[in-house]
């Protein structure tokens, strides 16, 4: 009976399934890079002689470092932990303090230009060294992802310098493709895509509280 509620929808069911198809047929079409793992964003910085890589994301609030990776890079006496608390955003983390001056060297080289940047320093995993809008903003660089192949970090003068964005194979291991870090977010069997930013995201999403 074509006009039974159960056949009417089930024959719905099988035209949004139709639809569904046609779209994924073209998508795969036109568009086959749509369905590969995609390459996050990094650049080499180097503070006091170490050599990070930076997750370049202009979509985070804030800047953030995490307490291994200040340690490693002898940051640990400049934490005011004045500013410690909660961050809350998607998940929480714990946010240790602030170091508000961070001379960094923007690139590898000898010639390379300093930087000073300011991070929130987190007690969390996954995500060691992320360069978020505020820095992004205070130097007015941009993201040239059709430059030098790979894409560029560009910093104008006063700083003059561009960073390429370092190949695959030079990103730490939680950011390649396929990687289950903060740099590689997964898609779920179900079909469900969830950022992997957890604690990070938070610092990301939610202002360093001021001191106490």
């Amino acid at each position: 009976d074509p006009f039974d509620p159960a056949a009417q929808a089930a024959i719905e069911a099988r035209v949004r399934q139709a639809a569904v198809d046609a779209s994924l047929e073209a998508a795969l079409e036109h568009h086959p890079e749509a369905f590969a793992d995609v390459v996050m964003l990094y650049v080499h910085l180097t503070i006091n002689g170490r050599t990070l890589a930076a997750f370049v994301d202009s979509g985070a609030q804030r800047s953030i470092m995490s307490v291994e990776t200040a340690e490693e890079a002898g940051l640990s006496h400049l934490v005011d932990t004045r500013f410690a608390g909660v961050a809350v955003g998607v998940g929480s983390g714990k946010i240790v303090g602030r170091i508000h001056a961070v001379p960094c060297k923007a690139g590898t080289g000898p010639d390379a230009p300093y930087l000073t940047i300011s991070l929130t320093v987190m007690d969390q995993k996954g995500m060691p060294f992320l360069l978020g809008l505020d820095m992004l903003r205070r130097f007015r660089a941009s993201i040239d992802l059709g430059a030098g192949g790979g894409g560029v970090l560009r910093f104008p003068a006063p700083v003059g310098v561009e960073l390429a964005f370092l190949p695959e194979h030079a990103l730490p291991a939680s950011a390649r493709a396929g990687g289950a870090g903060f740099g590689g977010p997964r898609e779920e069997e179900a079909g469900k895509e969830e950022g992997g930013g957890g604690a990070a995201a938070a610092a990301a999403a939610a202002a360093a509280p001021g001191p106490a």
